[in-house]
């Protein structure tokens, strides 16, 4: 047979394509892995993740009890953003709730010693609660946070330590940045009342130019248990910010250069906050037997001027002063029977709250630190009207 030198190349090309072929298709071939065998078992409904978490005082981080976040980032399912910056209070998230809040606490209802920190709006902070003293934290999600109304988000509930023995204290913290903040505790203790006064003072230079922070702070709370066994805790908070400085945002071009720079308009508009709070409440609770209720009745004013980071002045525009005296009040009850249900453990709880606020709000131009014309005059009121139960079964 005769080949021509056209069949002789025809022939090896072909060749080369076939033996490249060959080594892609081995460079292709799966790879054996290991196998992994997986087994498992159903979990008992105890063991799942819990719709109620408690953290005590021996859980918190260590610190000066300056920010929320001491007390709540060792907590499952909640997310804390500190802001470093005491103009806009720390951002609470559960589940997703409250994570798009510009300022302040929303979708998510804050409680201490069963009395509302979050006003009738949705809106709540913790910035003017003194922290240390707060024994425990418990979170409730889902469903079974209709045990203290309407948070569609969850519960945030503190609670403040009783007393144990008579004695009195005082502390000091000192840290960056230019972090003084000094403590004064008195307690006292006499079988089943007790007493607590506490003050502390705070001052901060802040991380950023145009962030520093004055914090004045006091409480008297009194703690009594009944011949029935029911516990009774009235207390008066009262907290003064007359500094707070807002250093104000930068674009992701600005932090990247550097993040401890100045903004500007914060120095041009004198970007500032002071708050003034007060509320006094009084609780009734007993947690002992089959049958569990707490009550509680509270009233408080709080007074807040801002300086925004602009002025304000359009003919449209509210102003870039923010002046809002807030008066607030309200009372809430719920009753709770532990019984049976085909042989399974079961509670069924019933509840209602009653909360109202007024609102008198007024807007002026931010005139470079100062309050200029007035643009805004207003009167709001909320009332929240809530009835509530829950059944909660455990087969």
């Amino acid at each position: 047979m005769i080949y021509s030198r056209k069949n002789r190349v025809s022939l090896l090309v072909g060749a080369m394509l076939a033996a490249q072929t060959d080594a892609l298709h081995a460079q292709m071939a799966p790879e054996v892995l290991e196998t992994l065998i997986v087994s498992g078992e159903r979990s008992a409904s105890s063991e799942l993740s819990q719709q109620v978490l408690i953290k005590t005082a021996d859980d918190f981080a260590v610190g000066a009890r300056l920010d929320p976040a001491e007390l709540l980032q060792i907590i499952p399912g909640v997310q804390v953003d500190s802001r470093t910056n005491y103009a806009q209070d720390t951002r609470i998230s559960l589940r997703g709730f409250g994570a798009r809040s510009a300022f302040g606490v929303r979708g998510i209802d804050l409680q201490v010693d069963g009395i509302p920190m979050s006003t009738p709006d949705g809106q709540g902070q913790l910035a003017s609660v003194m922290l240390d003293n707060i024994a425990s934290v418990q979170v409730l999600r889902g469903p079974i946070a209709a045990l203290y109304g309407n948070g569609a988000g969850g519960v945030v509930a503190l609670q403040t330590a009783v007393p144990e023995a008579s004695n009195i204290s005082a502390g000091l913290i000192a840290g960056d940045p230019g972090l003084t903040r000094q403590t004064l505790n008195g307690e006292w203790r006499s079988e089943d009342l007790a007493m607590r006064a506490q003050f502390a003072n705070t001052d901060i230079d802040g991380e950023r130019p145009h962030s520093s922070a004055e914090r004045q702070q006091a409480g008297v709370q009194l703690f009594y248990t009944t011949e029935n066994n029911f516990d009774v805790i009235v207390k008066h908070d009262y907290s003064d910010d007359p500094l707070l400085q807002d250093p104000l945002g930068l674009t992701p071009e600005q932090w990247r250069d550097d993040p401890w720079q100045a903004n500007s308009a914060a120095e041009t508009y004198d970007t500032r906050k002071t708050i003034e709070h007060q509320q006094t409440s009084i609780s009734l609770r007993d947690n002992t037997g089959e049958t569990r209720w707490q009550t509680g009745l509270w009233q408080g004013e709080r007074a807040i001027t801002q300086y925004l980071g602009f002025a304000g002045d359009a003919i449209s525009g509210s102003g870039g002063v923010i002046d809002l005296q807030r008066d607030f009040s309200g009372i809430n009850g719920t009753i709770t029977r532990s019984l049976s249900f085909f042989s399974w453990p079961a509670e069924i709880s019933l509840g209602a709250e009653l909360a109202q606020m007024q609102d008198d709000r007024r807007g002026y131009v931010n005139d470079f630190g100062i309050a200029g014309d007035l643009r805004r005059d207003e009167t709001g009121e909320v009332k929240s009207r809530d009835i509530y139960s829950l059944i909660h079964i455990n087969p």
